[in-house]
């Protein structure tokens, strides 16, 4: 049986995905964020950090 927490995070989950997908696209080559998944804690995504030449 899940929990009332686990069941909500399931819910959000796919939202949450898709709306740090669009965040990162709309950043250019050389700027940096970090995003941080509160589905999973500990896991860390980064997204365009590529440096200018």
């Amino acid at each position: 049986m899940k929990s009332d927490y686990a069941k909500e995070i399931e819910l959000i989950s796919g939202p949450l995905e898709a709306a740090m997908d669009a965040l990162a696209s709309t950043l250019s080559a050389n700027q940096e964020v970090v995003l941080h998944n509160l589905t999973r804690p500990g896991v860390l995504g980064c997204q365009n950090h590529q440096r200018p030449r």
